[in-house]
């Protein structure tokens, strides 16, 4: 039926498959920028309870209190408080990779 003596991909059929390649790569790429973005803010999550725990314990053993701390281009800002009730609670404040700012308070029964 075709009898070209010549191989290889002709013009039109480079230009589909590498249009179709883009619309791959265009359709994938905001799924990795978005999982990207959640393991960021994972990994935000455990280091402000790493920290707020190594805070707390701080406190609870030597008295010694850092209100804000600074790890991996992060800062994080611990308060320790005692509630109206006579309940202590320990809160860490943290911007995410989304540029939101998060509370994360936990009370003592906790």
């Amino acid at each position: 039926m075709f009898n070209n003596s010549e191989s290889g991909f002709s013009l039109m059929e480079s230009i589909i498959s590498f249009s179709l390649i883009i619309m791959l790569v265009s359709s994938l790429l905001p799924l990795l920028q978005h999982l990207s973005q959640d393991f960021e803010n994972m990994k935000l999550r455990m280091d402000s309870y790493r920290i707020l725990y190594e805070q707390v314990e701080m406190m609870a053993l030597h008295s010694i209190y850092q209100g804000t701390v600074k790890e991996n281009r992060s800062e994080y800002r611990v308060q320790v408080d005692e509630g109206q009730n006579g309940n202590w609670f320990a809160c860490v404040q943290y911007v995410d990779a989304s540029n939101q700012n998060v509370r994360k308070c936990f009370k003592q029964n906790e």
